[in-house]
């Protein structure tokens, strides 16, 4: 569903309304040398809007930084080890998602490149007597009237990459939504 509104020069847009959204969320062991841990692939005939990404870091028990980046990639990662996911519907008379997401445990070959739209260091320094630490990356999309990443049809992909593989004992989770209609 949309309705249409008119630009600055008078061109009427169409606005997405309460199109079909979709969310996920974990908690991610990537393997020990993490290329990408998520993959988002596009869908045929359908626009994929990503509107929030989120990535949580928790302490471990050694100090450890790692940086995170978000990718379009003009075809999929091979190899490793992936679980692809089932997203949860924000209305359960909607269909099922086009969209694909799958996490990888074991370093895949990372597709190729078309741009980076996100990066952001996260680190935890263990403190003497301190509890854990939390730290996030969030990449929001659309909240501000922004645009969102589309993807535009099934060979287009939206990577979360890592640097590094985790520090003994931290969690990463990690949280993806995103809208799927025909505009």
């Amino acid at each position: 569903m949309s309705f249409q509104v008119s630009d600055r020069s008078g061109s009427l847009v169409n606005t997405p309304l309460w199109d079909p959204s979709y969310s996920f969320g974990e908690a991610l062991v990537p393997g020990a040398a993490p290329t990408t841990i998520v993959q988002l692939q596009g869908a045929a005939s359908t626009k994929v809007r990503v509107k929030r990404i989120a990535l949580t870091l928790t302490a471990g028990t050694a100090t450890g930084a790692s940086t995170y980046t978000l990718n379009l990639r003009s075809t999929a990662a091979s190899g490793g080890t992936s679980a692809t996911k089932t997203p949860a519907s924000s209305d359960s008379s909607q269909a099922a998602a086009g969209a694909v997401l799958k996490s990888f445990t074991a370093a895949p070959t990372a597709g190729t490149l078309t741009a980076a739209v996100g990066a952001q260091q996260m680190g935890l320094v263990l403190q003497t007597g301190a509890g854990g630490g939390t730290v996030q990356a969030i990449w929001e999309y659309s909240t501000r009237g922004d645009r969102p990443i589309v993807l535009s049809s099934a060979s287009e992909f939206l990577t979360v990459d890592s640097s590094t593989a985790l520090a003994a004992g931290q969690v990463l989770s990690y949280e993806i939504k995103w809208e799927e209609g025909s505009n």
